[in-house]
């Protein structure tokens, strides 16, 4: 993993569904962002800040945003997360070329704003947002109805890939559902499904890598807080939740090898401080936070 700064670069791609629209930003623009990703069932949040772009550009990107139709004048009662879409995809690639998704999601808002002689540009984005405010199952289904490929359907119907590592719940009798995304999937994975990175995943992943991270790389001493372990590090982009980290710190040893539950990269591009937090838990544990 790269330690250099240099030898990464940013890219941050946005694509409107109902207008094909596209847009996207990289280096030598100034760029700084904060990512939140948890194994916990809330949409994950990202926040991306973009300096000095032209009038023009700003416009072009605040018209990236999706049309809330619930505050429309015509009483229109579509539900926009399906036909008013701006997926977010946010990268950063090592100079070997290999590029590592930190965040894939829904664009929610997007502005521009004044600050002494410099313009921003704010992007706040949120992963699987439309799915988990607006989606529904409904319909009767019997004992074998929750499959794979229902999951899938509706997954895929919110711009959602699908991950099953954890087989849905069986109903004896026949069930009505009439009911948000997000209770249909707790009934059907109690404690054991979340969103990353645009993938629907219930249970943890199957054969999860592992990564070292030893003394060399970690910033701050390793912090415990009751099961969990807090270990903030040099930029670290290539693990992904559920992954294992195993932790060698240089004050307290070789601490074993933990379940990633939560990651949080922020900095600024391309000349500020990158940095990575994981929060993590003992393997096969379950978070709370």
């Amino acid at each position: 993993m790269p330690n250099n700064l240099l030898d990464w670069k940013y890219r941050l791609s946005l694509h409107r569904d109902v207008t094909g629209a596209t847009a996207e930003i990289t280096q030598p623009l100034s760029l700084s962002f904060d990512i939140e990703r948890t194994t916990q069932v809330t949409p994950n949040q990202a926040n991306f800040t973009v300096w000095n772009l032209s009038e023009s550009v700003r416009k072009a990107f605040e018209k990236m945003r999706p049309m809330d139709y619930s505050k429309s004048n015509d009483n229109k009662t579509t539900n926009y997360g399906m036909d008013d879409y701006c997926s977010v995809i946010f990268t950063a690639q090592r100079a070997d070329g290999i590029e590592c998704v930190l965040f894939k999601g829904d664009l929610v808002q997007c502005g521009s704003n004044r600050d002494g002689g410099e313009w921003e540009t704010a992007f706040d984005c949120s992963d699987g947002y439309f799915a988990m405010k607006y989606g529904s199952m409904n319909g009767t289904y019997d004992k074998d109805a929750f499959s794979k490929n229902k999951f899938e359907m509706e997954a895929k119907k919110w711009k959602l890939a699908f991950e099953m590592n954890a087989e849905p719940v069986k109903n004896p009798i026949p069930i009505t559902v009439n009911e948000k995304f997000q209770k249909t999937l707790d009934w059907a994975f109690p404690n054991s499904w979340y969103i990353d990175n645009g993938t629907l995943i219930t249970g943890n992943p199957v054969n999860p890598q592992v990564y070292l991270i030893d003394g060399s790389r970690i910033a701050k001493t390793p912090k415990r807080e009751e099961n969990v372990l807090k270990v903030s590090c040099m930029f670290t982009p290539e693990p992904k939740l559920g992954n294992i980290l195993e932790i060698d710190s240089s004050e307290n040893g070789n601490m074993g090898q933990w379940e990633i539950a939560g990651i949080n990269h922020k900095g600024e591009f391309p000349a500020g401080d990158l940095e990575s937090e994981f929060t993590l838990i003992p393997p096969g544990a379950k978070f709370h936070e």
